[in-house]
């Protein structure tokens, strides 16, 4: 549960909490229990709040599996161009450092680094980037461990 979810919820079960936070703590109540009576099931008859019918595109079932197949050339020509990206990046930041123009290669290099690594530990995590494991698990460990969290597979 979000932490703010949490502390609204805490501050609805107390008794009474001090005078000068007894608006601010009905309308976040309020807010609260307006949130927990939404019904999200998707059983016969209830009433939905989410509709489990989504649009579905007329798409060739052979295309879908002919995008779907696994290969380590298109994986890392992927992962080399990622890296590779951020290495330049880096590199032209670097040299360009003490004046505003590093800022564009600053940013590239932040979006390659966050967004880039999240979803190739994300995919390898689920062994569906690479055909062999092997490369899954390296690139995997490379970017779970850019991203500060604990490697397992």
């Amino acid at each position: 549960m979000p932490h703010a979810v949490w502390n609204t919820a805490w501050m609805c079960h107390r008794s009474r909490p001090p005078p000068e936070q007894r608006r601010l703590t009905r309308a976040l109540c309020a807010r609260y229990r307006a949130r927990m009576r939404r019904d999200y099931s998707l059983a016969e008859g209830t009433p939905k709040l989410s509709n489990p019918s989504w649009y579905r595109p007329k798409v060739d079932p052979d295309q879908i599996r002919a995008l779907m197949q696994k290969s380590d050339a298109i994986a890392g020509r992927d992962a080399l161009l990622w890296l590779g990206i951020m290495v330049v990046s880096a590199g032209i930041a670097i040299a360009l450092w003490p004046s505003w123009w590093s800022a564009p290669f600053w940013f590239v290099y932040g979006v390659m680094y966050g967004s880039g690594s999240d979803a190739r530990w994300h995919e390898c995590g689920h062994r569906t980037a690479f055909k062999t494991e092997w490369m899954n698990r390296v690139i995997y460990h490379i970017a779970r461990i850019m991203q500060f969290h604990n490697t397992y597979v």
